[in-house]
């Protein structure tokens, strides 16, 4: 005799259809399973139905053959104690926010956080970016290790500046006054993209104008030529020049190193330190762009420059520093026009200016530089 049978899961009613023959289903364990409240018991007597022409030669199949690829039901709940029976209570370990990890459990990684940052009124705005790479073990080829990171630092620059000027003999009148010498908004760090590499990004703000001052990829520890710097940054020439206008006593550099000192260029240039650091050379090709900050008003085009610098002396004495700086720098100029022309202001961004070449023609120049300190 033939029987219908049916299952229920906890997910949704699933009525699943099968062949049972009644005497196996005489062999079924005599313990029920415990019904579901409000649903009928697994032994609860089912009418036989009649079936016309059943298969005679086909095999017994089972309810949980017909509910292969269904979702499991979820794990039955713990019955609730009755009233005054004892119970036993269970610890459960508190966990962090926003992850999946005990506290208490330190063999389990934490989550990875992808971006870092932090302030520091000296150092200005930090942050860290990291990103695991999908090279895996063969990461060192192309990274230092599994992972990408970015490290740098956000920072900002403001110069104002006040002057009152007294002109004699045949100077025109200066307008005295106060003004926004210069601002900057720059970003530099370091990451790593076949070998260590620098970056900058620098905007600046100037006569009532926003212009891109410095921007450059250095790659280092690079084999023969030590460092491959490509962007725009400064030429090397001028110790006064090289460096920062943080860093220089007064708010203006010299004079001569105005009107003559390229400033920032488009280019690329190669080398470094070498003899135990005390020695440094580098050399590279450089186009004319437009700077404020230089009295150069040549149109030049590309040409090659170099610096040499030497320490001669490096001594260091209860924590005081004593030091000899020798170096100098070599320019080779081709103009467009056939015409050089260099300038200067007095020292002060205010004042016009006052020393002036106009143009000069010529095809090339040479420019020569030493430096001491």
């Amino acid at each position: 005799m033939l029987k219908w049978c049916s299952a229920l899961t906890i997910s949704g009613l699933v009525v699943a259809w099968a062949w049972c023959d009644e005497g196996a289903a005489a062999t079924e364990p005599s313990d029920p399973l415990p019904a579901a409240e409000g649903l009928p018991s697994q032994n609860r007597d089912v009418s036989p139905v009649a079936v016309s022409e059943p298969p005679t030669n086909r095999p017994p199949i089972s309810i949980d053959d017909n509910l292969q690829g269904l979702p499991k039901p979820p794990p039955k709940a713990p019955p609730v104690p009755s009233e005054g029976a004892a119970t036993t209570p269970v610890e459960v370990e508190p966990k962090e926010l926003g992850g999946d990890t005990p506290q208490g459990d330190k063999s389990q990684p934490q989550k990875e956080r992808f971006f870092v940052w932090s302030g520091h009124r000296h150092h200005g705005f930090q942050y860290e970016l990291r990103q695991k790479t999908f090279l895996n073990e063969y990461a060192h080829w192309v990274h230092q290790d599994s992972y990408r990171k970015l490290v740098g630092r956000l920072g900002a620059k403001v110069h104002i500046d006040a002057a009152q000027f007294e002109e004699s003999g045949d100077i025109p009148p200066i307008d005295d006054g106060a003004y926004l010498r210069r601002a900057r908004l720059y970003t530099l760090g370091n990451t790593y993209l076949f070998r260590p590499l620098d970056y900058r990004v620098e905007f600046g703000y100037s006569d009532g104008a926003w212009f891109f001052s410095e921007g450059y990829l250095r790659w280092n520890e690079l084999d023969w030529i030590q460092t491959l710097q490509i962007g725009q940054f400064k030429a090397p020439m001028s110790l006064e020049m090289m460096s920062s206008s943080g860093a220089t006593t007064f708010m203006e550099r010299g004079s001569p190193v105005w009107a003559f000192a390229p400033g920032n260029r488009l280019g690329f240039q190669i080398g470094g330190p070498f003899a135990r650091e005390r020695m440094t050379l580098v050399v590279g090709g450089y186009a004319n762009v437009a700077d404020l900050n230089v009295g150069d008003a040549t149109e030049s085009a590309a040409g090659p420059m170099g610096r040499f610098t030497w320490s001669p002396l490096y001594k260091e004495t209860d924590g005081a520093t004593k030091l000899l700086h020798l170096g100098g720098s070599m320019s080779y100029t081709t103009s467009r026009n056939n015409a050089f022309r260099y300038r200067s202001r007095p020292e002060s961004y205010g004042a016009p200016y006052l020393v002036d070449t106009d143009d000069m023609l010529a095809q090339s120049a040479t420019l020569y530089g030493i430096e001491a300190a």
